[in-house]
């Protein structure tokens, strides 16, 4: 016969294990605080990797016009204007109605899209245009801003774009409503000086009238033809490629010039920027459209390629009159980079 002790022990039945409410808050803000301790250093890693990736965009494109140099001696051109897009028929240097972007492309791996149209008629030549501005590329494209892939174009822009190309103008009146654009920008100089739609017809370029060479402080200009010998103060002291100012509400949409047309067009703000005091380094901010500048997403400093193939991330801080000297390639000033 139990006991009342015995009879007490064998009816009471052990604890079920489990969280309280309160125990389940508790870990719950600790996992919380965990996580936004480590969500800033992920996203810092990402954005690292982003950066050199950006840096090593800024590299190719640095070496594709080292190979530009080694095959025509000079470095690419500006084209002729926003009126016109690259034309294999048309060679390299001043000949080039096109940008840099399309007089770099056999150097990047991008014969065949820059072979498109060749010896055609009007016809293959209207789509051929149509083609090339519709192709992205992804050494072009900053991952800090965007996917590589077609962006909207400002409206006007699929109106009197490419115009000028053989048959464009009569085969594809209203041109293409997505196209390839750019991140990166070559060096034009000190300041901006006009837009140019360039000459009418190739036929009405030898009697042209162009913008003044003498205005091209830069490295690329309209018909540039620019050797390293006029590259006077030094190739490690002259910037050649830059990422491009932008807004960063509008990375994936269009604004003013300098982001609104496609990348291939002759010498626009779509692809050549200027360093000045006219146009300071910043970094991307909303709001801030500065359509003449370079700039960059990353925090600290803007990624730049230099005539030498170099690359460097430069200050948002850099000294203003060294800033535009970098820009200027015969202004007689040495930069030390050591003092940067």
């Amino acid at each position: 016969m139990f006991s009342e002790r015995q009879f007490f022990v064998h009816r009471v039945r052990p604890r079920t294990q489990g969280f309280t409410l309160v125990e389940l808050l508790v870990v719950i803000a600790i996992i919380g605080v965990l996580v936004a301790l480590l969500l800033p250093a992920v996203q810092a890693a990402r954005e690292s990797a982003r950066r050199s990736q950006c840096l090593n965009n800024l590299k190719q494109l640095g070496l594709a016009a080292q190979l530009h140099i080694e095959a025509h001696k000079v470095l690419p051109t500006g084209g002729w204007g926003h009126g016109w897009v690259g034309d294999p028929d048309l060679g390299f240097g001043k000949s080039q109605a096109g940008g840099w972007p399309f007089s770099v492309l056999p150097y990047l791996e991008q014969q065949a899209l820059f072979d498109l149209g060749a010896g055609g008629d009007d016809e293959a030549k209207s789509r051929a245009v149509e083609t090339l501005v519709t192709t992205p590329l992804d050494m072009f494209t900053c991952p800090s801003r965007r996917q590589t892939r077609l962006q909207v174009p400002r409206p006007t822009c699929v109106k009197r774009r490419y115009r000028n190309n053989p048959g464009f103008g009569r085969q594809r009146p209203t041109g293409p409503e997505t196209v390839a654009k750019s991140c990166y920008a070559m060096n034009s100089g000190e300041e901006w000086i006009r837009y140019h739609a360039g000459p009418g017809t190739i036929a009405a370029a030898a009697q042209h009238v162009w913008p003044s060479i003498d205005d091209a402080l830069g490295v690329c200009w309209w018909r540039s033809n620019f050797s390293l010998a006029d590259i006077e103060d030094g190739t490690t002291n002259t910037l050649i490629f830059g990422e491009k100012s932008m807004d960063p509400v509008l990375y994936d949409s269009w604004y003013g010039g300098g982001d609104a047309c496609d990348m291939y067009e002759g010498q626009d703000l779509e692809n050549n920027r200027y360093a000045g005091p006219a146009h300071p380094l910043h970094i991307d901010t909303p709001g801030r459209t500065d359509t003449y500048a370079f700039g960059g997403p990353h925090p600290g400093g803007c990624n730049f390629a230099l005539c030498d193939g170099s690359t460097r991330s430069i200050s948002y801080d850099i000294d203003i009159d060294t800033y535009h000297r970098l820009a200027l390639r015969a202004d007689g000033e040495v930069v030390n980079w050591d003092a940067l």
